[in-house]
């Protein structure tokens, strides 16, 4: 007869370490709360990996921490399938190591755990970022400047009809992000009443008329968000006229949205949101309950950019007769989000106007958050 030995923690019933150490980090503002909750994921997955082999958090040994960050990442809910299904990139398992890393030394320094199995991890089996996992966080630079060339981005994202009006949106998030920097969750949180001519307040936009709409001295307005500060960013002329296409083009969705909806019957008359507080960039479909455009999701403003990215190098392998330096035909294994478009932002800021400017443009609350591994 067989018998099943169960491994009980001789710590069980203690407090997870993992809110006591995000609260120290936050209260160093070395992390932001929408950092922790990303952490948090991290944190779950690492359990649940650990839960299938039968191991508790405050079981594990260092040679199943070697085995986790050598093997591929774990399902996480919302997650993107990864570029390597048989190992975690570079970047994900430098992050899986500060977090058991800080995690088990904020048990250890607590008295939750006698001793930190991370460090049973041998110095030279620890994560690095690998040379090619730093390349892949940045475009190169003569693609950076074709994602805010108009004529380059009309010609990759061609509006055929005009039941492609995304394709008008979509150039314009393109060169606004390859010139602004900003982040998605920024890009989301736009409005109408934020893409104004360049030092108006929001009483003289509204009083400008449709003259503003396109104006060639324009800024956008980015709000506060847990990992960034507020700030007005100028808007290059070159792009600016992208942003014109979209306005109005958004400008015409809104109102045969808004004389479609009139036309409606209801018993409760609903006073529609003006289109200045409307989402800047619309989602390309409204939900059923929804009675207007709602904005879009960080997962299609990722799939807008790898789109674009993909039918830009298409189109220059295609294009014989030109040749762009520090281009080719063929893709590189590169990050393909919105992400890879602000780091490579970051990194020309960085080599042209410094760190204290780039910090400021790129609204970090600190110049130790300007962490870029490229």
């Amino acid at each position: 007869m067989s018998s099943t030995v169960t491994v009980v923690s001789p710590f069980a019933g203690k407090p997870d370490p993992f809110e006591a150490w995000t609260e120290s980090l936050m209260a160093m503002s070395e992390i932001s709360q929408n950092s922790a909750d990303k952490y948090r994921a991290l944190w779950q997955a690492w359990k649940g990996w650990l839960l299938l082999r039968e191991q508790n958090w405050d079981t594990v040994i260092g040679p199943q921490i070697q085995e986790f960050l050598n093997g591929p990442a774990p399902g996480r809910g919302g997650r993107r399938q990864a570029l390597n299904s048989e190992r975690m990139s570079s970047y994900t398992r430098q992050r899986y190591w500060r977090l058991l890393r800080g995690v088990y030394a904020t048990a250890v320094q607590n008295g939750v755990l006698p001793y930190s199995p991370v460090l049973e991890v041998p110095q030279a089996n620890r994560p690095t970022i690998s040379q090619r996992d730093r390349q892949s966080q940045v475009l190169e630079p003569p693609l950076l400047d074709l994602l805010r060339d108009p004529a380059t981005l009309r010609s990759s994202l061609v509006v055929k009809t005009e039941a492609d009006w995304w394709h008008v949106r979509d150039r314009a998030i393109v060169a606004l992000l390859a010139d602004t920097g900003i982040t998605t969750a920024e890009l989301i949180a736009l409005r109408g009443v934020d893409f104004r001519p360049r030092g108006l307040s929001l009483v003289e936009t509204a009083k400008s008329g449709a003259a503003a709409e396109l104006a060639t001295g324009m800024e956008i307005t980015v709000v506060d968000t847990d990992d960034s500060l507020g700030r007005s960013l100028p808007i290059s002329e070159t792009i600016v006229s992208l942003i014109n296409e979209w306005v109005v083009k958004r400008k015409m969705l809104l109102s045969e949205r808004g004389l479609r909806q009139s036309s409606l019957t209801t018993e409760v008359a609903v006073r529609p949101t003006h289109p200045d507080q409307m989402p800047l960039f619309l989602a390309r479909r409204a939900r059923a309950a929804d009675s207007e455009l709602p904005e879009m999701q960080a997962v299609t403003v990722y799939y807008t950019v790898s789109q674009t990215l993909k039918a830009l190098r298409r189109t220059l392998h295609n294009t014989v007769t030109v040749v762009t330096p520090g281009i080719t035909g063929q893709e590189p294994y590169v990050a393909k989000g919105a992400a890879v478009i602000r780091n490579s932002v970051l990194r020309q800021w960085l080599d042209t106007v410094g760190p204290d400017e780039t910090v400021k443009r790129a609204g970090l609350k600190n110049a130790e958050s300007l962490r870029l591994n490229i």
